[in-house]
């Protein structure tokens, strides 16, 4: 097996790491949204402006672990893209053969 498929192999795994790191806390984030919303439509006290805010810092922490996830994805394939070019693994072998 060469350098190139041996890096291949890492990069999937720590891909795929990852991607179930991160559906573990998405789901447990979304189960803690359901309480708190379910919390918040029970509750007599909070105002209709509160929940508004709790609604909205709902949505924008959803947004942002959407962008999350985007820029981790955007960053494996570029490094798909990396190994992908030979100068890499040609410039190493050039410079083990000195």
């Amino acid at each position: 097996m060469g350098k190139r498929e041996t890096m291949r192999q890492m990069i999937d795994i720590f891909k795929k790491s990852f991607d179930n790191f991160f559906a573990t806390i998405v789901l447990y984030q979304n189960q803690e949204e359901k309480l708190l919303k379910n919390f918040v439509e029970n509750t007599p006290g909070i105002s209709d402006e509160g929940r508004k805010v709790i609604d909205q810092w709902c949505n924008v922490y959803q947004k942002g672990i959407v962008n999350f996830k985007n820029v981790i994805d955007n960053g494996y394939t570029q490094i798909e893209t990396l190994l992908d070019l030979d100068a890499v693994f040609l410039s190493q072998d050039l410079s083990e053969k000195m």
